[in-house]
């Protein structure tokens, strides 16, 4: 399901989901029993999952397109 998503979400959501689609099911057994070596790739791949971060803006520095928004209409 979440490969029919994909083409809606955008930023860091889309970074993210595309990561899982890669490599999720590579890093899950299907037992749930995971080896030293997959523990530690699948350790791995959350904290490089969890690393991709959304934007933040500052208050007094409003996005690119909220500005655009304002002076075209309003």
């Amino acid at each position: 399901m979440l490969d029919q998503l994909i083409d809606y979400l955008r930023g860091y959501k889309k970074q993210r989901a595309q990561l899982l689609l890669d490599s999720y099911i590579n890093l899950t057994p299907r037992n749930g029993w995971y080896t030293e070596d997959l523990a530690r790739r699948r350790t791995e791949f959350e904290h490089q999952l969890l690393a991709i971060k959304p934007e933040v803006y500052r208050v007094d520095e409003p996005r690119a397109d909220y500005r655009l928004y304002q002076t075209t209409n309003g």
